[in-house]
């Protein structure tokens, strides 16, 4: 029974119980797979982060991420429920390069369902929003309950995605690299195979002496791209963790020592440098003309 002698205060509907019971929901079939799950303290188009491990307990690279809603029915159509997505969700969602799971729960028959949401857009331009669609209506199979096995087949289309990227920005790098050759080539550089380890081109000006190292291709495996970087007096330390190439430069920086660490702007700081253009709004322009 309610007690009104405390006066008015914050209830606890209905709404807040179910959002909670399904999250619980969800939660135990992750750790049954000895996967773990992150709340978000705050409701910013997900609910839940899932971060997997292997068979002997080495964590995986990449997370998972769901939103869950909860209702005490589900809308049923056919073989599937179905779903009005936000489209400020949606504009969130298609652009993450990891998995997004949509999940609707049902309270009283207390079982949930999940959806692949980029894969689900991806498969058929019919179901993509409008142009002026403030929602999207997603279709929910009413076979793809959430389950243990559900979890793996998550977890194996982040494995999926993570080699989709790797290799879309590995041909992105290639196309970058090909352009950046002809760039270098038309400022009157000339190319000489290099010795570095691992192997790359060097490309020497001959009239300024300005020196600038490529990769021979992309780098061939995953790499972090971190750099940890320190200041010791008047010089600056970089690290590539990749492969533990250490290199000191003077402040305000020479280009790592790592081949395959090399971006295309660098290009343009070196030209600038080297007095090779008067504006380096001029070499952006010509590596973009290159590109297109």
């Amino acid at each position: 029974m309610a007690n009104s002698s405390f006066g008015r205060r914050k209830q606890r509907t209905r709404q807040h119980v179910i959002a909670d019971l399904s999250v619980h929901h969800v939660e135990g079939f992750i750790l049954e797979k000895g996967h773990t799950a992150q709340r978000f303290g705050s409701d910013y188009s997900y609910d839940l982060l899932m971060n997997t491990f292997d068979e002997v307990g080495y964590a995986e690279p990449g997370t998972i991420y769901f939103q869950l809603k909860a209702a005490e029915s589900l809308q049923a159509i056919g073989s599937a429920y179905v779903y009005d997505v936000d489209i400020r969700d949606y504009n969130l969602w298609i652009n993450e390069e990891m998995p997004v799971v949509l999940i609707l729960f049902d309270a009283v028959r207390k079982k949930a369902y999940w959806l692949a949401v980029q894969s689900y857009f991806r498969e058929a331009t019919a179901r993509q929003p409008q142009k002026w669609a403030k929602t999207v209506r997603v279709r929910v199979p009413k076979r793809q309950a959430v389950n243990r096995a559900a979890i793996d087949r998550m977890r194996d289309l982040k494995g999926h995605m993570l080699r989709s990227n790797w290799e879309f920005n590995h041909e992105k790098d290639r196309f970058y690299l090909r352009a950046t050759r002809k760039v270098l080539r038309a400022l009157g550089f000339v190319c000489r195979p290099g010795n570095n380890e691992p192997p790359g081109r060097i490309y020497e000006h001959q009239k300024t002496g300005a020196v600038v190292m490529l990769p021979a291709s992309p780098r061939p495996t995953k790499c972090t791209n971190t750099f940890g970087s320190r200041a010791n007096g008047s010089r600056q330390f970089r690290h590539c963790r990749c492969h533990g190439v250490r290199r000191q430069a003077a402040e305000g920086g020479m280009m790592p020592g790592c081949l395959w660490h090399q971006p295309y702007f660098t290009v343009i700081r070196r030209a600038m440098q080297f007095r090779l253009v008067s504006n380096a709004s001029i070499l952006k322009r010509r590596l973009l003309s290159t590109t297109l």
